[in-house]
């Protein structure tokens, strides 16, 4: 009864953000935020206010390729500490890119501040989401048997220490994405149908689709556990109460054209940028499947990823637990990122964090066949073969970390981890580029800014620097314009910023076109400097912090 009443509560407060948006909110159109992002795909505060404003008014709604709830509650949150911020949200509605961009720049200092508050934000998610997984790890093993004191020591140190460290985890929990919410309205899920709870897994399933669309692939796994364990009644309460509340908090029943709008563009194919597999070549199947393989190792150590593979196949005593854990990571791939035909760290999230309960178990199974092997049989009482049990599962711990150390690919967690660290104490690879940059161009010359992420851009102050962004697509034929006019007439300064991350495909990373300084291009410029050249490493592969900046000058005479 508790646990309904509780659930009861936390729809109630779904259905409060939906009321208070329609009487606080004001009609205000959607926000195209191109310029100076935080970090890439992430929730920009004036987005986040613009869609406080409109996501949930009948008639409106805030399209972009995310559900709304994300930004509405990001944007809530951001305009409760400054509601100034609704007027640049306004403002830069109507405006070209040029005077959007010096809009953006007034307004940089609360934009900073709000960004460290959804960072905030993402951090607390997170530190929720490892939780969850700790209580989903006890759990299973309290399923299976195990004492007390085991279930609960393993149920927080493997999570905690495997899942909570890996650099994955800890660059989303840092950052203004709603990865994190929506990986710990799963896990919260996942939790609930074991515990019996169908109203808890049905509102935190559906909360998490609502957060981030690829938390649908999921959903069998919840269900399919429910019905596993409790019959077709029980999963069919929790489906229900998924789908409403996904229905409400997604949009769908105060917005319906403009959700209708963002799933077509889903199922359409999404981003169109992105570069996927070819899906009738076996090979790039493989490839994909592959590549989603290796950032899983990378992220926690191959050590964890064969004892989750153990713990899974232990699992099969426990139907649900097996549907759970087994669908919990095949779902994904299966529903979600064969058919998109890329994969991204943070696809995997709620995998791994599943995954951790798994290589709990596999841990768990072994200390206690130990216990019971070695130990002095049935006269021992139940908390004492626990607490040898404890002893033996800290030997075990020091051996399996060494083990999974040596497992681990190269340039593993630990670079990505110190790369961290860096960006937390403000070094930002994006800033330091930039104001090498600046000091070379100023003035009224005029730069053309060609960019991987046209929206991610460097933070060129556009009051000293007068420059145009466009795609990297546009380099060819905007040459092309260039060299039919005379040399005046073309821009002054080149700009070319790319990410050199793998291809979300799978596909090997192609050899960069670096560029060295003095080399002329096009007949008209030469490289006048080359800055954050990659170095290859992990923080390359997965993470876009590091852009190579490389400013072209015109040859003038």
């Amino acid at each position: 009864m508790p646990r309904v009443v509780a659930c009861g509560v936390g729809l109630a407060a779904a259905l409060v953000w939906g009321v208070w948006s329609l009487l606080a909110g004001a009609l205000a159109p959607a926000a195209d935020l191109r310029p100076v992002m935080p970090e890439v795909d992430g929730v920009h505060p004036l987005r986040a206010v613009a869609a406080w404003h409109t996501a949930y008014d009948p008639g409106e709604g805030f399209l972009d390729k995310y559900p709304p709830l994300g930004s509405f509650l990001m944007g809530a949150v951001v305009h409760a500490a400054d509601a100034t911020l609704s007027e640049p949200a306004r403002t830069v509605v109507d405006q070209q890119e040029g005077a959007r961009r010096l809009v953006l720049w007034q307004w940089r200092d609360a934009i900073a501040e709000a960004v460290d508050l959804q960072r905030g934000m993402s951090l607390i998610a997170m530190a929720c989401a490892v939780a969850l997984s700790a209580l989903l790890a006890a759990e299973v093993l309290a399923r299976r048997g195990l004492p007390l004191v085991l279930a609960a020591t393993l149920g927080v140190l493997v999570p905690v220490a495997g899942f909570g460290q890996s650099y994955v985890v800890q660059f989303y929990a840092t950052t203004t994405n709603v990865d994190a919410a929506s990986l710990a309205a799963v896990l919260a899920a996942a939790w609930c149908v074991l515990r019996g709870s169908a109203p808890g897994a049905g509102v935190a399933l559906g909360l998490a689709v609502a957060f981030k669309d690829p938390a649908f692939a999921l959903g069998p796994a919840v269900v399919l556990a429910a019905w596993a364990d409790r019959g077709r009644g029980y999963a069919g309460r929790v489906l229900v109460w998924s789908l409403g509340t996904y229905l409400l908090a997604g949009g769908a029943v105060l917005t319906p054209s403009t959700w209708w709008t963002h799933v077509a563009y889903l199922v359409t194919g999404g981003v169109d940028s992105v570069p996927r597999i070819d899906h009738r070549s076996v090979s790039e199947v493989a490839g994909l499947l592959g590549y989603a393989v290796r950032l899983s190792v990378e992220a926690v150590g191959l050590g964890a990823i064969v004892l989750a593979g153990a713990g899974l196949l232990l699992a099969w005593r426990d139907r649900a637990v097996a549907l759970l854990l087994g669908l919990g990571v095949l779902g994904p791939l299966a529903l979600f990122v064969l058919p998109a035909g890329f994969v991204y760290p943070r696809f995997l999230l709620a995998s791994t964090g599943l995954l951790a309960a798994g290589t709990s178990l596999a841990l768990g199974v072994a200390a206690w066949g130990l216990v019971r092997w070695f130990g002095p049989g049935a006269v021992a009482a139940r908390w004492g073969r626990g607490a040898v049990a404890l002893g033996l599962l800290l030997g075990a711990a020091v051996l399996l970390g060494g083990l999974a150390e040596r497992w681990r690919l190269p340039a593993g967690a630990e670079v990505a981890r110190d790369e961290l660290a860096r960006l937390r104490a403000g070094e930002d690879p994006r800033r330091a580029a930039t104001a090498a940059v600046e000091q070379q161009v100023g003035g009224d010359a005029l730069l053309v800014l060609f960019s991987s992420q046209a929206g991610h851009g460097p933070p060129l102050d556009p009051t000293t620097t007068r420059y145009e962004v466009r795609g990297l697509a546009e380099v060819e034929p905007s040459m092309s314009a260039w060299l039919a006019m005379s040399l005046d007439e073309r821009p002054e300064y080149l700009l070319f910023m790319d990410f050199p991350t793998e291809p979300p495909s799978g596909r090997p990373l192609p050899p960069a076109a670096t560029l060295a300084p003095g080399e002329l291009v096009a007949g008209s410029y030469v490289v006048q400097s080359v800055h954050g050249r990659p170095e290859g490493g992990i923080v390359e592969r997965t993470l876009a912090t590091r852009p190579v900046l490389t400013l072209l000058r015109r040859i003038d005479g």
